[in-house]
Formats: C-alpha cells, sequence, structure tokens
C-alpha cells in the first residue's frame, strides 16, 4: 500500500505524533464527516419522502425517532473517533476514548428507545386515555429492563466481567419475585387486559352473579360499579380467571318473555294468541320479532315463548319496549276476553 505524502517534517515528534501524523487524522476526520453526511442526508431524505405514505403510527413514530436522533452530533464523534485511530497515543486514553464512544452509544439507543416509548404512551393517551397509567407503569419497567442491559453491555465491552454481577441479580430476582409472587400474577394480569381488552372503562359486564359498570382498572385491581350501586373491588388475576360478560359489546339484546293464559281460553283464541304478540312486536321499530311458540300446557296455564331482539346494548330501551310490549299484551286480551291465569282451587262436594 502506498504511503501518503510528506507534508509536513516527519522528525519532530509531538506527543508521539509528527505533525503530518496530525494532518493526515485531520483529513480522515474531515472526509469521514462529508461522507457520514452525505449518507445522513440521503437517509433523512429517504425517510422523510415515505413517512407520509406510511399509514401505521407505530412505524411513523419509529421513523421520526431514527431521524431526530441520526444528527449531527453523532457524525462528528465518529469522525473524530476514526482519526484518532491514525494517531500514536497513550494505551489509557484509547480505553478513555473506547469508553466515551460506548458510552455514547448506549446513550443514544436508550434515548432513541425511551422516546419511541414517550410517544406511544402520548398517541396513547390521546386517542384513549381510561388505561393509560397501565401503559405508563409498563414503559416505566421498560425503561429499567433497557438501561440494565445497556449498562451489561458497556461494561461487557470494557472487559468488566459482570458473570458476578449476573448470578446474585438473578438470585435477587428470584427472591422479590417468589417473595411478590401474587402483586406480580395481578400485574401480569393488568398486561393480559391491556393487551387483550376484554373489556374497557364504561363497560356494562356480568361475571358470575354479579353485574355492573367497570369504572377502573389499575395496577392491581379493577373497580366494578355493581347495577345495585355498591362497590366491587376484585385482583385482576381473579378478573381474568373468570367467565365475563361484556354487555356493552352486544350488537342486539336477544329477550325470551314468558306469557301466560288461561287453561279456560278457547283453542280457536290460543291459535290466534301468536298472531296477536307478533303483531304487537312488529308495530315497534326497535324490536326486531323471532318467534312465538306455544312451550308448555301446565296445570293452571298454557305457555308461550316470546323470543325478539332489541337494536340497542342499553339497558333501558330494552326495558321500556319490554314494558310496552306487556301493556299491550294485556290491553288486546282484555278486549279479546282472554284471562291471565291465577291458581285456583276447586272443591267438589258429594251428597
Amino acid at each position: 500500500m502506498a504511503e501518503l505524502p510528506t507534508l509536513f517534517d516527519d522528525t519532530t515528534l509531538y506527543l508521539g505524533n509528527t505533525l503530518n501524523d496530525y494532518f493526515i487524522a485531520l483529513v480522515i476526520v474531515f472526509a469521514t464527516f462529508l461522507v457520514l453526511t452525505l449518507i445522513r442526508i440521503v437517509v433523512i431524505g429517504r425517510i422523510s419522502a415515505r413517512r407520509d405514505k406510511i399509514k401505521s403510527g407505530a412505524l411513523r413514530t419509529v421513523l421520526d425517532t431514527f431521524k431526530k436522533y441520526l444528527n449531527t452530533s453523532l457524525v462528528l464523534i465518529l469522525s473524530i473517533y476514526m482519526g484518532i485511530q491514525q494517531l500514536e497515543i497513550p494505551e489509557f486514553f484509547i480505553q478513555i476514548m473506547d469508553f466515551l464512544v460506548l458510552a455514547f452509544i448506549a446513550w443514544l439507543i436508550a434515548k432513541f428507545i425511551f422516546n419511541l416509548l414517550d410517544s406511544i404512551v402520548s398517541q396513547s393517551r390521546e386517542t384513549d386515555s381510561t388505561n393509560i397509567h397501565i401503559l405508563e407503569f409498563f414503559n416505566l419497567m421498560t425503561r429499567g429492563f433497557v438501561s440494565v442491559l445497556l449498562l451489561l453491555w458497556l461494561l461487557t465491552n470494557l472487559g468488566v466481567d459482570v458473570t458476578s454481577f449476573l448470578g446474585g441479580l438473578a438470585i435477587f430476582s428470584l427472591a422479590i419475585a417468589f417473595a411478590l409472587k401474587e402483586i406480580l400474577a395481578d400485574i401480569f394480569a393488568s398486561l393480559v387486559i391491556f393487551i387483550d381488552r376484554p373489556f374497557e372503562v364504561g363497560d356494562s359486564v356480568k361475571l358470575d352473579n354479579d353485574s355492573g359498570t367497570i369504572e377502573s382498572i389499575g395496577i392491581r385491581s379493577s373497580r366494578i360499579r355493581a347495577t345495585e350501586g355498591y362497590l366491587i373491588v376484585m385482583s385482576n388475576r381473579e378478573l381474568t380467571n373468570k367467565r365475563i360478560n361484556n354487555l356493552k359489546r352486544m350488537n342486539q339484546r336477544r329477550v325470551s318473555l314468558t306469557i301466560q293464559v288461561s287453561r279456560r281460553t278457547p283453542n280457536a283464541q290460543l291459535k290466534k294468541i301468536p298472531e296477536y304478540v307478533k303483531e304487537i312486536v312488529t308495530s315497534n321499530s326497535g324490536l326486531i320479532f323471532n318467534e312465538v311458540n306455544l312451550l308448555n300446557i301446565n296445570t293452571f296455564s298454557y305457555d308461550y315463548e316470546l323470543v325478539y331482539y332489541v337494536n340497542t346494548r342499553d339497558i333501558k330501551p330494552h326495558l321500556s319496549a319490554k314494558q310496552e310490549i306487556m301493556l299491550s299484551l294485556l290491553k288486546k286480551f282484555e278486549e279479546e276476553n282472554i284471562t291471565i291465569p291465577y291458581p285456583t282451587t276447586t272443591v267438589v262436594v258429594e251428597q
């Protein structure tokens, strides 16, 4: 390989290097800075051109964060580092430079990840702030995890043996996990709720013998305001293990209503009852008639089953429609002399 031409005195040493060595190092710094700057301009230009075409908010956040930290400071530090390699410098100074470069890269990676996490939290706060505290908690946990990983990576590249530290950290983590296993189970259950979203704040739910509205979803527990008015506080782990009926996510509400008429009702009128019922249900624009059939013949009554759908998930329109159907049926039965059954006892006296 041909040697570079000598422009300065090549005999006098200044801190172990000649003026020609310093000049060559300066040229390398300048050339590296120029090349990396051109690459940076091209990359940023491509990112800016394609950003507006990307529909994914997460990917746009990644590109914005990458563009933000691909800055002149990074290019300058890398250029200086490349130029210094040309010089004869003491070993301790090389170690200091290696540490500073590695520390800067670790800081840059950490800032990139942290800024990305903050952007995700900020977007979630604008679109859905009901579970933002859960996302902020896991943002904090992720920050701590990334910081520990980058610190271990930095120490490893500096030649520090981290084996004993990792062993102690593993034992400490196991002890903490064993002592706080119930709390950790609730925390991971809150993560499951956040990712899977079986329900959200404001949803009406039914579980076991309780029903109510979700008031809040916390890191460890959730609160449900029961229909009767009292507050149910339940751990997230227990909540995720239950069968939950989310009433708010119903597209339609299916209603089954039993209609009883007296056993003294004539057969001709029994055949007309389904027509009466269908006419009443179809006259309500918010209801969808399904079927009505004679279901049972009991001691005191004939039982019909009416099935219809309400085009709403809210409970109030459902109750109002049910009341309207029953009042209309009572009026129709009164017009047709159809009686409602009631228990009676017939006493036969033989003489």
